[in-house]
């Protein structure tokens, strides 16, 4: 069973078919941000291990995110349940899109089906939100793993720049968090 769902608090033709324009809109900001992630990540972990994918995390991850959000109005984020960087903290409705993740991953649906979109109308404003989620994958136990196998080193400037980490401690298969992607607009 794949959950792939989308809801819409407004019944309005054009507000459906505005949402699905965003559908498609986000998903191709979301896999660009993941194809430039992992290009960037890829390097840094080629060139200086988990240790160096620290600096391109905390100093490339945001440069990317903000070229991204620069080209229109559709907003693109990464967050979690457990963050490494507090400024990826998860409002409310990601917090319960990530709840609903994780209910729908134990009830055994695909990591990779894991996709969810609204239209939210209030007032003479609607905000379309979407969230896929991201899977554990072997690379991400690097830097996302067990602490009790990771490099002294990685933890030592994992405790340095992110001395409030929560993001370690996943498991191959689990969801790492979620892109999230959202667009206002004026009804």
């Amino acid at each position: 069973m794949s959950f792939i769902l989308s809801a819409s608090t407004s019944c309005a033709d054009n507000q459906s078919q505005a949402l699905k324009e965003f559908e498609q809109n986000a998903s191709v900001k979301i896999q660009a941000l993941a194809i430039n992630l992992k290009k960037e990540l890829g390097a840094s972990m080629q060139a200086g291990g988990p240790v160096a994918a620290i600096k391109t995390c905390k100093i490339k991850a945001p440069e990317i995110t903000n070229l991204l959000n620069s080209t229109d109005n559709i907003r693109i984020k990464r967050t979690s349940l457990r963050v490494r960087n507090p400024s990826n903290a998860a409002d409310d409705w990601e917090k319960s899109i990530l709840a609903l993740f994780e209910q729908k991953l134990a009830t055994g649906s695909p990591i990779n089906d894991l996709v969810y979109s609204e239209e939210i109308t209030t007032g003479e404003q609607t905000t379309l939100r979407m969230m896929r989620a991201i899977p554990m994958q072997p690379v991400c136990l690097n830097c996302h793993g067990d602490k009790q196998t990771m490099n002294k080193d990685f933890i030592s400037a994992l405790d340095q720049d992110y001395p409030n980490d929560l993001a370690t401690g996943f498991s191959i298969g689990e969801i790492r968090g979620a892109f999230s992607v959202s667009q206002t607009i004026s009804n």
